[in-house]
């Protein structure tokens, strides 16, 4: 069976009643208004950015688009881990309040007892303190050297550096800090083996210890607050640390000296003790790092 196509006359093609004019064509054309060009279909125009934004408009390179400066403090990792210290810190004297007691009262000691700073430590408990306040030391030690290093890494660099490498540039300085502390407790005992002095080189480590403690509970909270401070911020915190170090420092010194007073030994041997020990790993480093 075949299909015969059955054709319209092209004049009946014609608009409906009420047609309006509004529209750009006919609603029901001709055949030969099919070929006219949808008016939509104009070809593309460029226009350059005086004509767009006005003749006083000037185009700014993408480089020097002020985009904001990537930190190595500002991410989760990093201040997570700042968080989690927080809160070890405050457990440490939620458990060890009489300790840290002992602590304060052993940097102001009863001079009418006669008991002396640097003698040893009584109680396991204390001592257990001790050492777990020097591990949270060495922690925070990593956080402050990843926040003043910040200041010190190149833009660029700090582009290419995950997040998670921050926490293990923090870890890694901790690291550093205890081989330091471990390398610098060698050479005392190394020191009290060959000049037969064991017991004065044990209260040395003693005060050490004692005043790295009291360090680490006296500027823990203000270092926390300063680490989570933006970049180029916390200049306030920052003065607080410094002086609340400088005064741990200067009690140090005061009760090193009266400790090598008090076993006659030369204020010489003073000087070489904290030039060759305390300051010339620090020293060393500060090089390392301003190169």
């Amino acid at each position: 069976m075949s299909r015969t196509a059955t054709y319209l006359p092209a004049d009946t093609l014609t608009a409906p009643a009420g047609h309006s004019d509004a529209l750009p064509f006919a609603v029901y054309g001709t055949a030969d208004s099919l070929s006219t060009p949808f008016p939509l279909l104009a070809p593309h125009r460029t226009a350059s950015a005086e004509a767009v934004f006005g003749p006083t408009s000037t185009l700014v390179p993408p480089s020097q688009l002020n985009v904001g400066a990537r930190s190595l403090t500002q991410n989760a990792v990093f201040q997570g881990f700042v968080l989690l210290l927080a809160a070890t810190y405050a457990l440490l004297l939620y458990y060890h309040l009489s300790d840290v007691r002992a602590l304060l009262g052993r940097i102001s000691r009863d001079t009418a007892a006669g008991k002396r700073l640097f003698d040893d430590p009584s109680g396991s408990g204390f001592t257990r303190f001790m050492h777990t306040t020097t591990a949270i030391g060495l922690l925070f030690l990593g956080v402050i050297t990843v926040k003043y290093g910040d200041a010190l890494v190149p833009a660029r660099l700090l582009a290419t550096l995950p997040h998670g490498a921050v926490l293990g540039l923090s870890l890694s300085a901790a690291l550093l800090c205890a081989a330091i502390m471990l390398a610098q407790t060698a050479v005392l005992r190394l020191t009290g083996v060959i000049t037969l002095t064991r017991l004065f080189i044990a209260q040395l480590q003693t005060l050490r210890q004692t005043y790295f403690s009291l360090a680490v509970i006296g500027i823990s909270p203000v270092l926390l607050l300063f680490a989570l401070c933006p970049r180029g911020q916390g200049g306030g915190w920052f003065l607080l640390i410094v002086i609340e170090l400088t005064i741990t420092v200067f009690l140090y010194l005061r009760e090193t000296l009266n400790l090598f007073i008090s076993k006659k030994v030369s204020i010489l041997h003073w000087f070489l003790y904290l030039c060759g020990v305390e300051l010339f790993p620090i020293s060393l480093l500060w090089l390392i790092a301003i190169r």
